[in-house]
């Protein structure tokens, strides 16, 4: 697996998968994506997305968003939020990455460390999510077995 980070500005995900994470008690935030980012997003509410730890929520928006699929991915309540809530719900975006088939994903991170130190945190937080959830045990499958 090949993690990348990149400035958020600069995403033209065109014909791609975003991976938006958002809180419980708020509307998920698709910022920077365009005049219906907002509707989309009350939308996504106003359909049953809770985002309660590691929901999901996918929708193919159309129209002028930059990405063919949006994943919504629930963190939970923004009071219990931990690094570790993060590290969980990023293993479920490839998770659902993989169940959908895609071979490439761009992750919104949620920004919601206060300080360098903080932000360093999540995007290990982050990694590691993505490095753990990667892992399969294989050594005892033989080469044509199915997953």
């Amino acid at each position: 697996m090949k993690i990348t980070i990149s400035d958020w500005k600069k995403y033209k995900g065109a014909g791609s998968t975003l991976a938006v994470l958002a809180f419980q008690e708020e509307t998920p935030k698709l910022l920077g994506l365009g005049r219906e980012s907002n509707a989309l997003a009350s939308q996504v509410k106003a359909d049953g997305f809770k985002a309660k730890e590691r929901e999901t929520f996918l929708v193919r928006p159309g129209g002028q968003m930059p990405a063919e699929r949006i994943l919504f991915i629930g963190l939970g309540k923004k009071l219990d939020f931990s690094n570790e809530t993060l590290r969980r719900t990023v293993s479920q975006v490839l998770h659902r990455a993989e169940g959908l088939g895609l071979t490439r994903i761009a992750l919104r991170a949620p920004q919601v460390a206060r300080t360098p130190r903080g932000s360093e945190a999540e995007i290990q937080a982050i990694t590691e999510g993505l490095w753990l959830a990667s892992y399969r045990f294989d050594k005892h499958r033989k080469l044509e077995d199915p997953l």
